[in-house]
């Protein structure tokens, strides 16, 4: 049997969600010029994730991708990332375009690199071809190992 939540619980619930909602639309409404501004929103982007608000999620990585060259540590994780997100909102198409744009730009590296060896970023290509089929691109992932 669950428990019920009492109105307090309710109460600091939905105050937690609207000062997400509220620093989202501040990191949106920023622009991002030096490191201190890209972690703020790195580590919102962490928030957002465990609270599964994906779109948003998705509109904090577009505004990171465009931060200038040297604020973000590793933009192919960022870009994994994205990819990621953007199968959870549905934006297949789109997903599918970056992965495979990703996965061309770190086949280049001498021997790969750690994301292009990456089953997490080999899996979520297939989610984005198939469009959302993950039982499908886990059938496909299996048979490529």
């Amino acid at each position: 049997m669950q428990k019920k939540r009492g109105w307090l619980s309710r109460l600091l619930r939905s105050r937690a969600a609207r000062d997400r909602d509220r620093e989202t639309q501040r990191l949106m409404n920023t622009s991002i010029t030096n490191k201190d501004e890209a972690y703020a929103v790195a580590c919102h982007l962490d928030v957002l994730e465990k609270v599964q608000e994906y779109e948003a999620m998705a509109s904090l990585l577009d505004k990171l991708a465009c931060a200038p060259e040297g604020l973000i540590l590793d933009r192919h994780e960022l870009r994994a990332m994205r990819v990621r997100v953007l199968c959870k909102v549905g934006r297949f198409e789109e997903a599918e375009r970056e992965s495979h744009a990703l996965i061309e730009v770190l086949q280049r590296f001498p021997g790969g690199t750690t994301v292009a060896n990456n089953s997490n970023t080999m899996f979520w290509h297939l989610v984005a071809r198939h469009r959302g089929d993950t039982k499908r691109a886990m059938s496909e992932f299996a048979k490529l190992r």
